[in-house]
This record gives C-alpha cells, structure tokens and sequence, in this order.
C-alpha cells in the first residue's frame, strides 16, 4: 500500500472513530481493492448515520434583485443555528465550465494556516487552487456577485477573491474552521482591515463519482457535492465571535474529482464589527435572547 493510501486510511478511521462508529480492525498491509472497499463502507455508514438528519424545510428565496423575485432562488435549510443552508441550481453550466477553464492552466498546491500569519502547505488540505478575478472574466464575474448578493445582502466589492479549488482523486481537507479568530485578537484587524470570515459560500461545480462530502462534525451534517448548487453557512456568533460549531472538512474524493468556487463574504462587506464595539455587540444580542434590550 502507498504511503499516500495509508493517510487516506487512517484520517478516515480518526474521523470515524470521533463520530463513534463502530469497526472491525483493518489489515493495513492488504490489497489496494481493500482499502477502496474500505473507504467505500466508511462513507455508506457515514451517510447512513446522518439519514436520521431531516433537513428543516425548502422554500423561495425572493428577497434581492428583481431578477430573484422573478426568478427565486431555491433554497434548503440545514441548521438556523449556526445558520447553514443550501441553495439549488445558482450557476449554469456554462458558468461553471468558464471558472474552471479560466483557472485550469493556474492551479497550485492549497496553503493552510496554522497560526495567525503562519501559512503553509500542508498533507491536511491536498487541494489546488488559483484566483478568479476581473482579469479572466469580468462579466462572469459580476454575475456570481450579483448572485451572492440576491443570496446573502452582501456587497462582494471589498471581499476575498473568488477561489476556484480542484480535488483530485484522494484530495481532502481535514476538520477546520473558515474565521480568523479576530474576535479574541484584535490586534490582527491591521492585517484584516475588512475583518473576519462572516460567511462561507462554497458552489459546487460538477458531480463527484464518489465521495467529497462537505461535514460538519459537531452539527451532524454530511453534504453531498450537488453541481451547480451553493452551501452557505455563518461562522460568526452576532457580536463577532467565531463559531466553533462551523467546523467542517472535505471528506476524500474516491472517485473521480471535485471542483469548488469558495467565497469568503467578509465583516466589512455590510456591518464591520470593530474591536471598540464588539462588546456592545455583544451584549445586545445576550438581552435580546433573555428578551429585552439594553438601555442606549
């Protein structure tokens, strides 16, 4: 067995056992045919595990453009807390197939940041990525920002760039958070002047053959990638906080590949909480919840 095949085992394994599966010893030093097999019968008792798991309820999205309210945007309820949704059929193909032919010949190895400032490749993200920007496409790209915006309220002008990321076969990325973690360090608004990861909008750009899940551990949530559709979670608690309950992974692509565009919808794209004001923030969301605000 490879020695790439055998981390794909035992990151599998780690994340069973965290979810309390049950499993028979494996003989790490079988055939490849078995470490498939094996990697097949995670994911169906992973996916049967969470069938218990009712999404909430589908309906209309028809706050934004008058385009969405001629044409709603079709949206799937998760979690109301943290807020994690799904939205159907938000691309069309050929907008898909540009972001991934505007980006193919660009791809390099995916960077992970353990610390604050402190990035680097790592076994624990396999992916690649590049950019999608005015550059390769401007009006492709005003119309996913339109998108977004019908999706979320928010104004994508001073966001992350768009990100185009291909999973090859066997490509993850393991349990993370998407937030910085500004809330508990403020100091590091100076090199974040727009502020935190607010929200996460993942599109999924083709159908996977096997695998590539999207999970959220701690929610019991396990996504399959849709093409053509778009998750959306919140990583923020109301005063600025980040949420560890969004943390999430990429499960192993076994067959075939996966493609995603990522956009990190920023603080500073609609209301920017500031280190002055987060407590105050903070507060008012705690006396709304016990049912009365605070006096000005």
């Amino acid at each position: 067995m490879s020695g790439f095949g055998l981390k794909i085992v035992l990151f599998l394994l780690a994340q069973a056992a965290a979810l309390g599966l049950v499993w028979n010893q494996l003989e790490l030093e079988h055939t490849e045919q078995l470490l498939v097999e094996n990697l097949k019968q995670y994911l169906l008792e992973l996916r049967q595990r969470h069938q218990m798991i009712k999404n909430l309820h589908c309906r209309y999205h028809k706050k934004g453009s008058a385009f969405s309210r001629l044409a709603p945007l079709k949206l799937e309820i998760f979690s109301h807390d943290p807020y994690v949704v799904i939205y159907h059929d938000v691309l069309y193909d050929a907008e898909m197939q540009g972001l991934i032919d505007s980006t193919r010949r660009r791809m390099s190895r995916s960077m992970v940041q353990y610390e604050i400032r402190q990035i680097e490749i790592s076994e624990q993200r396999t992916s690649k990525e590049a950019p999608f920007t005015e550059k390769n496409d401007p009006q492709l790209l005003k119309r996913i920002y339109d998108r977004l915006k019908d999706m979320t309220g928010c104004d994508m002008l001073r966001s992350e760039h768009l990100s185009i990321l291909l999973y090859d076969q066997g490509g993850h990325h393991d349990p993370h958070v998407d937030y910085h973690d500004l809330y508990w360090h403020p100091q590091e608004y100076e090199y974040h002047p727009f502020g935190d990861r607010q929200a996460s909008v993942v599109f999924y750009l083709n159908d996977v053959e096997d695998g590539g899940e999207t999970v959220f551990p701690k929610l019991q949530l396990v996504i399959p990638p849709t093409k053509g559709s778009a998750l959306m979670w919140h990583n923020l608690r109301p005063w600025g906080e980040g949420d560890p309950r969004t943390q999430h992974a990429s499960c192993p692509v076994l067959s075939g590949y996966k493609q995603v565009a990522i956009q990190w919808i920023l603080q500073g794209t609609r209301d920017l909480v500031t280190p002055k004001d987060a407590l105050s923030k903070r507060l008012r969301s705690l006396h709304s919840h016990m049912g009365h605000a605070p006096q000005q």
